[in-house]
């Protein structure tokens, strides 16, 4: 036996994951800080407002981002060993020994649906869809015999974590990178004892993209899909050996008693080995971001500022307070009606006297950075665009839909008119059937 140990302790001895596991970095961060730093451009510095489960939480490393940002926190884990450890890391949290398919059907049967801000699997989501396909044993693995309805039974699934989340949430999940070297290695390996269902290892994927898509089609939210290249790293030729033993091939003995395999390894280590004895590994992610609801999260509600100094008003789901700045409403009313850029039409039909939503402008900032990833616009043009939606309407809530556009062939928004009569709500032609994919 290696470093890797017995079968599958890397789940269920105490400190055995956090001992083998490699650091891996993507655009110049860890993958802790690459959760971060989605979780600062999704929802602002944390507030500690938002309801979150973490399903496959592990031993609790990305669990401490989230709990910054958590009024109540859930986590779903099906081995005690890691449950233990993620108590420590996040004493606050509520702890749900089980495995993702059985909690959430849990959490649907009580009552749950709708009711969180954030359903996040990091790194986590290939195991419940992979036991849709196939089951493993220490002596075997065995594909199932009906692939299609294993395959309806996996969308299902993907299709009931999107029913947890509330309006303006979001599911958020890193996916590993089936096609690098690292990858394609372990492939051909555990293929040595089954064939994978499908296509192989991207096939779970496929199936979570796909249903997303389809979610999208159907106009349930919104999906945001990016792949980093990046690396793993090894301190030394042991260590990577160990990553390969006993987290890829999880102590099974048929592989890691192999000397076939053996070889098979110590060649890929050798071959990204650098001269100071460390090991980096190509390695790449799935980032998977899909946003439920029209609305983007941060969008302050509109109401009139008769006090002169700026109100407090309150964002969705009772966020905390926003502070109206002056200068933001001046800003807005210059901006009303004044642009006649190519492209955009600035809602003239708007009637002067109605009142104008406001909000602060680094929510703004927030609440309009979704649009380059759709639309592969410049972030100070998304800015620009999106006060112009909201200097043109009255009521946020009901009429500034930022899915409510066409996008040109030149490049430019255009926006739908809009007539705003005093005293009430905005209306726009689209308003009551905005699609997922303008």
């Amino acid at each position: 036996m290696t470093g890797g140990g017995a079968f599958r302790a890397v789940y269920e001895e105490p400190g055995a994951y956090d001992r083998l596991l490699l650091p891996h970095y993507f655009q110049g961060v860890d993958d802790v800080g690459l959760v971060d730093e989605l979780l600062d451009r999704r929802f602002g510095r944390p507030s500690g407002e938002l309801r979150i489960v973490e399903l496959g939480c592990g031993t609790g490393r990305m669990t401490s981002r989230l709990a910054a940002h958590a009024r109540r926190l859930t986590v779903v884990d099906p081995s005690p060993a890691m449950i233990d450890r993620v108590r420590v890391r996040a004493p606050t949290a509520d702890v749900v020994l089980a495995d993702a398919r059985d909690a959430l059907t849990d959490l649907l049967s009580r009552g749950r649906a709708g009711s969180f801000d954030v359903v996040a699997a990091f790194w986590a989501l290939n195991y419940p869809l992979g036991q849709f396909f196939e089951t493993m044993t220490a002596d075997a693995v065995r594909p199932v015999d009906d692939m299609p309805r294993a395959r309806e039974h996996a969308a299902g699934f993907v299709r009931r974590l999107v029913r947890l989340l509330a309006p303006g949430g979001h599911l958020l999940v890193l996916y590993f990178d089936p096609d690098t070297p690292e990858q394609q290695l372990v492939t051909r390996m555990w293929e040595r004892i089954a064939p994978f269902p499908g296509r192989g290892p991207p096939y779970p994927l496929t199936v979570l993209l796909d249903t997303l898509r389809q979610e999208e089609a159907a106009g349930h939210g919104d999906l945001t899909h990016t792949r980093y290249a990046g690396a793993a790293w090894a301190p030394d030729r042991a260590a990577a050996v160990a990553w390969f033993d006993g987290v890829h091939f999880k102590g099974f003995p048929a592989l890691v008693g192999d000397p076939e395999v053996r070889a098979e390894v110590a060649a890929i280590v050798t071959r990204y080995e650098r001269p100071a004895g460390d090991v980096v590994l190509p390695s790449g992610v799935h980032v998977i971001d899909f946003a439920v609801g029209a609305i983007p999260s941060g969008i302050c509600r509109s109401g009139r500022d008769d006090a002169g100094g700026g109100a407090d008003v309150r964002g969705p789901r009772g966020a905390p307070s926003v502070r109206r700045r002056g200068r933001l409403r001046r800003g807005l009313r210059l901006a009303r009606g004044r642009d006649r850029r190519p492209g955009l039409r600035p809602g003239s039909r708007a009637r002067r006297s109605a009142t104008v939503g406001t909000c602060d402008l680094d929510a703004l900032v927030d609440a309009v950075r979704a649009l380059h990833h759709d639309h592969g616009l410049t972030l100070d043009t998304e800015v620009a665009h999106a006060v112009k939606l909201y200097a043109t309407r009255s009521d946020v809530d009901a009429a500034v839909r930022l899915r409510c556009f066409a996008l040109r062939e030149d490049g430019g928004l255009d926006v739908p008119p809009v007539v705003v009569e005093p005293g009430s709500s905005t209306r726009s032609r689209s308003a009551s059937g905005c699609s997922s994919t303008p």
